[in-house]
């Protein structure tokens, strides 16, 4: 029995006394923690400058305007004041306005990243003015110097014709008949006549002391322009 004892008593210690070797662990495997969503920065307002490219436009003449902000500017709505409207895909524009006033131009931007502003400007435009006329020339007025005008007529009884004649001299010389243009006459009793010849006659109906009127025009050679000059004289009918 104690030999039994014994035995069992070594085997245990054998038993005690043998290697051990733990069975590792298979290591355990961490998952990544998920992406974060980037937390959102402050919305940085957007601001546009709308600009009239003409200071003085008048009626039909085409203005431009340019809306400018520090994004890129995709679309543009404007609206000049009198009904008129467009849509651009950038911020520039032409209109031309067709009746005077003063007007408030307005444009609405949008960018890229979906931001809007507006911005507004004031715009008078003007009645077109007509370029003012070429000046007349002024006629060279003529040359009178020396030119002297006469007339003569010799009275006859009243009721017949009374002859009058008119005279041209230029620096003394008296011109020939044919050089004289037009001369109108005024007989002093309420007739008239008009001749183109310096030579006429007159019936006075009854007698009388008579201040008669030519007006008379004549050409000078190498003067260009026609000489007028107006003279009188009296003439008595027995």
């Amino acid at each position: 029995m104690k030999v039994l004892t014994l035995i069992v008593a070594v085997l245990a210690l054998n038993a005690c006394s043998a290697d051990y070797n733990p069975t590792p662990l298979s290591p355990s495997t961490v998952s990544p923690a998920p992406p974060q969503p980037p937390v959102p920065g402050p919305v940085v307002p957007l601001t546009v400058t709308l600009s009239v490219g003409r200071s003085d436009p008048e009626v039909g003449q085409a203005i431009s305007f340019v809306a400018s902000s520090g994004a890129p500017i995709t679309s543009a709505t404007w609206h000049f004041g009198n009904g008129g409207e467009q849509l651009t895909a950038r911020g520039e524009t032409a209109y031309a306005y067709q009746t005077a006033g003063t007007f408030v131009v307005q444009v609405t931007v949008t960018t890229a990243d979906g931001r809007t502003a507006t911005d507004q400007a004031s715009v008078t435009v003007a009645r077109h003015q007509s370029p003012p006329p070429e000046p007349t020339p002024t006629p060279t007025p003529p040359n009178t110097s020396g030119f002297q005008t006469a007339i003569r007529c010799t009275p006859k009884p009243a009721g017949t014709a009374t002859h009058c004649q008119a005279t041209v001299t230029y620096n003394g010389v008296t011109q020939p008949s044919g050089t004289v243009t037009d001369v109108a006459w005024d007989f002093g009793d309420g007739g008239a006549d008009r001749q183109p010849t310096p030579v006429t006659s007159h019936v006075y109906a009854g007698p009388g002391t008579y201040t008669v009127f030519a007006d008379v025009v004549a050409a000078n050679p190498g003067v260009p322009n026609p000489h007028h000059q107006v003279a009188s004289t009296t003439v008595t009918i027995p």
